[in-house]
């Protein structure tokens, strides 16, 4: 949002995690959405049309906007185009003047955040399976699907991606004037195991909506309270600037996706944060400014000084006075 490049910044603080996924993920990722996407897409439509019962792969036309609208120097006159066909496909489908099925291949969609328009494509989307049914987003993944014993937080990734393309697209039918449906679901496609072809299965992205539109509706509350943090002027390559933000580590997002998380996790330690043991120890403590203090309010050593600071003491006091109980006869 700022035009900073977070992990050069990172580096003026220290050493930096490894970041980015790694080389032999994405070749996998590559080369498994490139064999989908081979001979008209024809693993593509057999692994979508199993998980929509479809009679037959054959009864999808495929649009290729990669083929149809390839990208050139005049990148945004490209995307544009790529929009435009998007929103004509939609139209078509929302009259119920598709031919038949439908698989478009890298839709594209705008959608405004926080002020800002920016451009997604989605890997596919379905239109009219079955006729007048609603548009599908299609999320194409390379990890191995392992029926129930899937990596959870990988499809709940999967699901969170899928909803963002899901809001953009209700966005774009509520632009131009079109019904906006639910579009509680989308289609996730994983790998088989030990093979490049597809296995496709509905996921439920309601909440995962509900999520996505409920951030975008509260605003940028955490850019506003960060600028106003800094000094006129300051910028996100300066050591002094970098130092002066307050730190708020939550390990299972920063240590995945920012390259100032060592930092941060360093300074949560240093701060006895509660924060730096992950979510479920900071809701314990949530209204604790660090773990001294906790200790302190929970073998009395410190008078709550907060309505949530009591709440604490009434809760874990008595657990804290049972194990001193304990303790003391096992003496």
């Amino acid at each position: 949002m700022v035009g900073a490049d977070v992990d050069e910044a990172a580096k003026l603080l220290g050493p930096v995690p490894p970041g980015g996924q790694s080389p032999f993920a994405m070749d996998v990722g590559n080369r498994f959405e490139h064999q989908l996407r081979r001979d008209d897409a024809a693993r593509l439509r057999e692994a979508v049309g199993t998980a929509l019962d479809m009679e037959s792969p054959d009864a999808f036309e495929v649009v290729d906007l990669d083929r149809q609208y390839p990208w050139t120097p005049d990148r945004e006159r490209t995307a544009q185009l790529r929009r435009q066909r998007t929103l004509e496909l939609l139209q078509a489908s929302a009259a119920n003047a598709l031919q038949r099925a439908t698989l478009v291949l890298h839709p594209r969609f705008r959608l405004e955040v926080f002020g800002a328009e920016r451009d997604l494509e989605p890997d596919a989307l379905i239109l009219g399976a079955p006729p007048g049914a609603e548009p599908l987003v299609v999320e194409i993944k390379a990890f191995v699907d392992h029926q129930h014993r899937t990596d959870l937080h990988d499809l709940a990734q999967t699901r969170l991606q899928a909803a963002v393309y899901a809001v953009a697209l209700r966005r774009t039918l509520a632009v131009a004037g079109l019904d906006v449906p639910r579009l509680d679901d989308a289609l996730i496609v994983l790998r088989r195991p030990g093979s490049m072809f597809g296995s496709a299965g509905i996921e439920e992205i309601r909440r995962e909506i509900e999520r996505v539109e409920r951030v975008m509706a509260t605003g940028p509350h955490f850019l506003v309270e960060l600028l106003a943090e800094l000094p006129d002027g300051a910028v996100f390559d300066d050591l002094d600037t970098l130092r002066g933000l307050a730190v708020r580590y939550v390990p299972s997002f920063c240590q995945s996706r920012c390259g100032m998380s060592l930092q941060c996790r360093g300074a949560a330690h240093a701060a006895s944060d509660p924060a730096y043991f992950g979510s479920p120890v900071a809701d314990v403590w949530r209204g604790v400014s660090s773990l001294r203090r906790a200790h302190r309010l929970v073998t009395g050593l410190d008078e709550p000084a907060t309505e949530e600071e009591e709440a604490i003491v009434e809760r874990l006091g008595p657990l804290r006075a049972r194990i001193d109980a304990a303790r003391q006869r096992c003496s």
